[in-house]
């Protein structure tokens, strides 16, 4: 395998990830990389997406030995996603934002919640940011 085929097979399934931002791009790409070192044919794509804070992949082979190591890579990856900031891709925690489970670093956890302000007329704004 070269490197170049890999390069081009990460490049080309990142796209096939529903994520809320680009944070999880190098940890996805690690984990394309060691599904292909376990035997995933590179031309075939890999889709994922973000759910309950994490990173889920969804693949399958029917080779039933591919097929297990397969999901403890996609597993492992799942798990380092709850570490790492979706957005910035530093070090994050899952928390939970409007009831929704996200995981963020500090700083874009608390761009998340609401900011009060009292302007010169006494008027309250409250300022949200969704991502």
């Amino acid at each position: 395998m070269k490197q170049e085929d890999l390069n081009c097979f990460i490049e080309r399934n990142l796209k096939n990830f529903s994520v809320n931002s680009t944070g999880w791009n190098t940890l996805i790409g690690e984990m394309l990389s060691e599904l292909v070192n376990a035997g995933w044919n590179m031309e075939h794509d890999v889709f994922g997406k973000e759910k309950f804070g994490e990173l889920r992949c969804y693949i399958y082979s029917e080779d039933e030995e591919l097929n297990t190591n397969l999901r403890k890579i996609t597993n492992k990856y799942s798990q380092l996603s709850q570490k790492v900031c979706e957005i910035c891709g530093n070090e994050g925690k899952l928390r939970m934002i409007n009831s929704w489970e996200t995981t963020l670093c500090l700083n874009h956890f608390l761009d998340q919640k609401p900011i009060m302000e009292i302007d010169e007329n006494r008027i309250l704004f409250i300022r949200i940011n969704l991502f």
